[in-house]
């Protein structure tokens, strides 16, 4: 039978069965598989450095680690990837970077979103602070403006902004006049007398007040202190010239003890004690308020913590209460010594008691600056005067924040 079937199939050979190359290819494909895992050890690299170029002119490495690849480790080989890896490894790089875009703008749409929200649950907080800062920029920024006259000789009805150019001639006439020395160093003496009996007393006043645990007391306490502030610097002159006159309450004492009257108010050496006596009754008070303030912060297990140590009053106030107010402490003093040759809060009270008779203690740099600059016309000179005061004022303020910043680690900027 079988012999019958191939005399058959050799006298019709188109009859054979087709060899199919690709049932072959397959199959050998199929056996390359299963034999995949065994042949995988042997398909590293051999060489140090392998290249392999994936574009006509680009080409992207990675580095392969002896023990583990791809992990960091030290580099043994350069093996570059196909396209489609690099391709993928460009799009991952992209989809980072998008997405580090987006959440930058997610960020800020999400600040100005809480910007909105805040703005309109405290716009009447706002608008409230809107009146104080366009009183700050019409009559303090705006006005600085104006010294520029200090350069430019400066003639009543001709421009603001002065007639022609003079450079330091009004520096150097103020830098050569003896008057103006003299107010500069009244200024500096006052401002120095009155910092340092009125700063020490503040505060002193304001940890007794803190001591104080009848609430009623307290409050009766601080009203009487606070009042003075409220009054008119032109009604507390006019008392202090009625108490040092010579027919005053003070002089009516001097003769009950047997003597004579005294015109203080006409003694330069009696006038630095006047002013600063006077200041202290006007501002001890209310000097209190931001002390008391920092006070009522202060965490109140701290005091039972020392309390419970067995420290005193005192101790609890030297170990606890001063440590933790010195911020405002530092602060209070910074802008006290910022402004020890400012006169613009001293100017009305010293106008108003001063005297030709006192000027050699009395006349400050405001009030000769208002003598030379409104009585007697020269507006260029008194204000390159102010602006020389200004300058120092800076310069105060800049070393005491310096210094603070390096004592305390605390400071206004």
């Amino acid at each position: 039978m079988d012999a019958n079937l191939e005399s058959i199939l050799e006298a019709n050979p188109e009859s054979q069965p087709e060899e199919n190359p690709e049932a072959e290819v397959a199959a050998e494909e199929t056996a390359a598989a299963e034999n995949a895992p065994e042949e995988a050890e042997d398909n590293t690299p051999d060489e140090e450095d392998v290249m392999v170029t994936i574009f006509d002119d680009v080409s992207v490495t990675d580095s392969l680690g002896d023990e583990n690849p791809g992990r960091g480790t030290r580099i043994s080989g350069n093996v570059t990837y196909g396209a489609d890896t690099a391709m993928a490894r460009l799009e991952r790089s992209f989809a980072v970077h998008s997405n580090e875009v987006d959440s930058a703008v997610a960020k800020k749409l999400e600040a100005k979103v809480k910007f909105s929200k805040h703005f309109k649950q405290n716009w009447m907080l706002y608008a409230m602070m809107l009146i104080p800062v366009l009183y700050y920029i019409l009559f303090r920024y705006v006005p600085m403006i104006g010294n520029i006259i200090a350069f430019r000789r400066y003639r009543p009805g001709s421009s603001i902004f002065g007639d022609e150019w003079s450079g330091l001639k009004y520096f150097k006439m103020f830098w050569k006049d003896h008057s103006f020395w003299r107010a500069f160093r009244n200024t500096l003496s006052l401002n120095m007398t009155y910092l340092l009996f009125r700063f020490p007393l503040t505060l002193i006043f304001a940890l007794l007040l803190n001591e104080i645990r009848n609430l009623h007391w307290k409050k009766f306490i601080q009203t009487v202190s606070y009042l003075p502030h409220f009054i008119s610097m032109v009604i507390v002159a006019g008392m202090v010239r009625e108490l040092v006159s010579t027919n005053g309450p003070i002089n009516h004492l001097l003769e009950a003890l047997g003597r004579d009257p005294v015109s203080f108010i006409a003694l330069p050496e009696w006038f630095t004690t006047i002013f600063v006596s006077s200041g202290i009754w006007q501002s001890l008070g209310w000097g209190t308020i931001l002390y008391l303030a920092a006070m009522s912060n202060i965490n109140p297990t701290l005091y039972e913590a020392a309390e419970v140590d067995g420290a005193g009053h005192f101790q609890r106030v030297l170990h606890v209460t001063l440590p933790c107010i010195l911020p405002t402490i530092t602060t209070l003093l910074i802008l006290d010594i910022g402004g020890l040759c400012g006169s613009g809060a001293s100017f009305e009270k010293i106008f108003l008691l001063y005297n030709p008779m006192t000027y050699e203690t009395a006349d400050i740099v405001s009030t000769y600056v208002f003598r030379v600059g409104l009585k007697s016309g020269s507006y260029s000179y008194a204000t390159a005067i102010n602006l020389f005061e200004g300058i120092i004022n800076l310069i105060l303020l800049s070393i005491a924040n310096f210094v603070s910043k390096k004592l305390t680690d605390s400071g206004l900027w």
